[in-house]
């Protein structure tokens, strides 16, 4: 039986800033979120031999803040540029060339290949990993290379909102904004497209205006 964490990387500066898509690092609320994540992963106990991080920096301080935060070597951590790459079967590829020393595995990655690769491993199609969400697999399979699609089962989903702290009415606004931003990015990401500086600057400008509007419209619902 092995053992396998997919995690996604933090909220990171928006792909529609002027800087390229590889170097885009966390923002505040994304290292906050993700110490927040590793605070859990610790009380759970959660504890991987191994730590195989995108190289990509905003995956890469995923990375060491979960480390740090579970007591894992962040020297450890290793590296695999396929899974920035996202091409099909690349988190397969590293799953099967893990060493068979080791039962637990935590991988982190990039959407849509985490939540694609959950999927493919569980069949569930409920888990939607957020930025800085966190899911265990459980898989029948005696080595690495023997584990196929189908063949884990979903065990639990760390999910960075906490139902038990009802969010105050600013903090909803400032989340409901956020979503809308999350669908555009993720849409663009999901068709890989590679908008040009100006069109970026005026797509980031315009949903900024979008969720402006439509916070301020739903503020009666939400008071």
């Amino acid at each position: 039986m092995k053992t396998l964490w997919l995690v996604r990387h933090g909220k990171a500066v928006s792909r529609f800033e002027d800087i390229p898509d590889f170097e885009r690092p966390l923002i505040d609320r994304g290292r906050e979120t993700t110490a927040m994540i590793a605070a859990r992963l610790s009380e759970r106990g959660v504890a991987p031999h191994q730590i195989v991080s995108s190289p990509a920096p905003r995956a890469e301080e995923t990375a060491r803040i979960i480390a740090k935060g579970i007591g894992y070597l962040t020297r450890k951590i290793a590296s695999r540029k396929s899974m920035y790459d996202q091409k099909p079967g690349a988190l397969m590829d590293v799953v099967h060339s893990l060493d068979d020393g080791v039962s637990k595995v935590m991988l982190v990655g990039h959407n849509p290949s985490i939540r694609d690769f959950t999927l493919e491993l569980t069949g569930d199609t409920k888990v939607e990993l957020p930025t800085s969400g966190v899911v265990e697999i459980e898989l029948a399979a005696a080595t690495w290379a023997e584990v196929r699609p189908g063949c884990g089962t979903f065990v639990w989903f760390e999910n960075p909102k906490n139902p038990g702290h009802p969010p105050r009415l600013k903090e909803l606004r400032e989340e409901l904004a956020q979503k809308l931003i999350d669908r555009i990015e993720t849409a663009v990401e999901e068709l890989h497209l590679s908008p040009k500086k100006k069109t970026s600057r005026k797509t980031a400008k315009a949903r900024r205006k979008m969720a402006k509007k439509l916070v301020k419209d739903v503020k009666p619902s939400l008071a």
